[in-house]
């Protein structure tokens, strides 16, 4: 998931953390006008931990 955050932003979109439930985590990519695009959805590996270091929004 790491891969398909960072290619969304160096897109120029944005994602916002929807659900996280004990090691499940639900992704929003959302566009330069703040509409929803499109979800994804992956278990919460170490790396992706690492990635979002405790941030719900691509803009903390």
């Amino acid at each position: 998931m790491v891969s398909v955050l960072e290619r969304w932003e160096a897109s120029g979109g944005h994602w916002e953390v929807l659900v996280q439930r004990g090691d499940w985590i639900e992704v929003a990519l959302v566009n330069c006008d703040g509409e929803q695009m499109s979800r994804v959805s992956s278990p919460r590996t170490s790396v992706l931990r690492s990635y979002l270091d405790g941030r719900r929004v691509s803009t903390d």
